[in-house]
């Protein structure tokens, strides 16, 4: 690396081009760049313009690093790779050990990361073809975190839409949602959320990821949210309660779980056998025969304050009808919702008490869901690159017909006097005549 930079440095020195456009030679420096392997320091050229009377390194126009950029760009794009798997900040330094970044490093590299939201929503890569399947599955949620923007500390609401085609086992007989997608929303608390909008931002998603979906059947899945409820309407698809909610109200009225022996042991029977009725039941109906059996179990026991809370459980069950009975059709009704949330969200989060900034986080929400989408963000990045270079090049090549006629300007620094006309002899270090 180094000595191609010194070979492309060598090339602008002896170039017509460079000796046409006014560009002199003034003098020498080392940079310095960190790289995947260690630190590469190489000799470049400075260069003064006698038009312009402005001083440029032209070889830095040439090679894809800014001016006053310390990393090159392929150890950026290695770096935000492996944010956008998850790994953490302590992890990325000591895989990297040879670079030599520090967490700090990667921070900057994260708040510099600028390509715009709007972008990413309009990306459309190779469209997944799901003529062979028979559903498309819709996993959504709601999570809040605190943020600090605007040297304020803002509650912000994050939700998360997961698309995928069912799930199958892998390794390790391990699940994994297939022709995964996720997409996400990132807004203040308090502001609402058009689920008209929404539901149409979830079609314009749709579209530009999967062909041949127009026919699919759409399995919205999700807590008891309303918003969830009114979206598979407007979806035009059937709404799914998660599984692990209902579960959990469960336990909230038997504790089967409880550090307490007595307590476990009580409520261990109506658990297993409410939690068995619907997860492993018939219908709808076989689960409201065992509610009631349970009840008049515990009307019989004189259990009045487990009795009233069952009886919240049981109206919960009713006003989820509709959800709970989509439970015993064909397609597969198992949620991943939460799993999304935590490795989504909360993994990037983190632990303890720390704070991010807004702008930080929200970056590191993009990088994650370009990985996760299939998306190289080597090939965004270096489209910015190229538009950069080409601007300067031809920037620096229109100088020569704006000051052609303008006089040579040399100044010397020990005198710090001004001489104007044809190539004055300057007794000075680092100046040269070409």
């Amino acid at each position: 690396m180094q000595k191609e930079f010194e070979r492309i440095d060598l090339r602008i020195r002896y170039d017509k081009k460079r000796i046409a456009c006014g560009w002199q030679i003034k003098d020498y420096r080392y940079r310095k760049i960190k790289t995947l392997y260690g630190d590469v320091s190489f000799l470049r050229t400075r260069y003064w313009n006698k038009f312009t009377k402005e001083v440029k390194v032209l070889v830095d126009q040439e090679i894809p690093i800014e001016k006053y950029q310390r990393i090159i760009p392929n150890l950026k794009i290695e770096i935000l790779n492996r944010v956008g798997r998850g790994n953490r900040y302590c992890d990325i330094v000591d895989c990297l050990r040879n670079s030599k970044i520090s967490e700090q490093t990667i921070s900057n590299i994260v708040k510099k990361f600028n390509i715009s939201q709007d972008t990413i929503e309009d990306l459309k890569g190779n469209k997944i073809d799901v003529s062979k399947k028979e559903y498309i599955y819709i996993e959504t949620d709601d999570t809040f975190s605190n943020f600090v923007k605007d040297n304020k500390k803002t509650n912000f609401r994050i939700r998360i839409a997961t698309i995928h085609t069912g799930a199958r086992k892998g390794i390790h007989n391990r699940k994994y949602l297939e022709n995964k997608k996720i997409d996400y929303m990132l807004i203040e608390k308090g502001k609402g959320i058009s689920t008209l909008d929404y539901s149409k931002r979830i079609k314009a998603f749709i579209n530009n990821h999967y062909r041949n979906y127009e026919n699919k059947q759409l399995i919205i899945l999700g807590d008891n949210a309303t918003w969830i409820n009114n979206l598979a309407y407007e979806l035009g698809g059937f709404y799914v309660l998660d599984k692990y909610h209902l579960l959990k109200k469960l336990s909230n009225v038997f504790p089967y779980n409880n550090r307490n022996r007595f307590t476990s042991e009580k409520w261990k029977k109506p658990f297993l056998y409410i939690k068995t009725s619907i997860l492993k039941g018939l219908s709808y109906n076989y689960v409201l025969d065992a509610l009631n059996e349970v009840f008049l179990w515990l009307e019989s026991s004189n259990e009045k304050e487990k009795l009233r809370e069952f009886i919240k459980f049981i109206s919960f069950i009713k006003r989820n009808s509709c959800a709970i009975k989509n439970y015993y059709k064909k397609f597969d009704s198992s949620s991943h919702t939460e799993g999304q949330v935590s490795s989504f969200v909360k993994q990037t989060l983190g632990y303890g008490k720390k704070i991010y900034g807004f702008k930080t986080f929200s970056n590191l929400l993009k990088i994650k869901q370009i990985h996760a989408n299939g998306y190289d963000i080597c090939e965004l990045l270096e489209y910015e690159i190229e538009t950069l270079q080409i601007n300067n090049l031809d920037y620096i090549y229109k100088e020569v017909i704006e000051y052609k006629t303008i006089g040579l300007l040399w100044k010397d620094k020990k005198s710090d006097i001004s001489r104007k006309g044809s190539w004055a002899k300057i007794k000075q270090p680092g100046f040269k005549r070409v």
